[in-house]
């Protein structure tokens, strides 16, 4: 007899993430024109993008629905997303950014727990990093 999860138990998987932004138009340009993200869906105040088999969307920060977002307070990071490339692949999405004039946080590190990391900022502020397995 098999024993299936029910309820909030059956949650497997995280598949789409929401940013909340100040300027969704300058964040699409960001992921879309910067980091190459495919547009699946392009509105004035919704833009969701693929990436691998997850999306990512963005809207504006504020009034949504039936509720308010709140403020961010001003020079906070309201997210820290990962992006997992193959370790030949780092310094290439180093120089992309650098090139494109991206704020670098940490330029690409290998750590003692098996990583090789380099983190960044979008242009809401978000810490962004892209990771590779050793």
């Amino acid at each position: 007899m098999t024993n299936h999860a029910t309820g909030l138990a059956a949650i497997q998987s995280l598949n789409y993430t929401i940013l909340l932004c100040k300027d969704v138009a300058a964040a699409r340009a960001f992921y879309a024109d910067i980091l190459g993200f495919k547009v699946l869906e392009d509105f004035e105040n919704w833009v969701r993008f693929a990436v691998g088999s997850n999306s990512l969307a963005l809207r504006p920060r504020g009034p949504w629905f039936n509720w308010h977002d709140g403020e961010l307070a001003s020079d906070s990071a309201a997210v820290h997303l990962a992006f997992c490339v193959p370790l030949r692949d780092m310094e290439a999405c180093h120089d992309r950014l650098a090139e494109k004039g991206v704020e670098i946080l940490q330029e690409p590190i290998s750590h003692d727990w098996g990583h090789r990391t380099l983190f960044f900022k979008d242009n809401e502020g978000n810490i962004l990093e892209i990771y590779a397995e050793l």
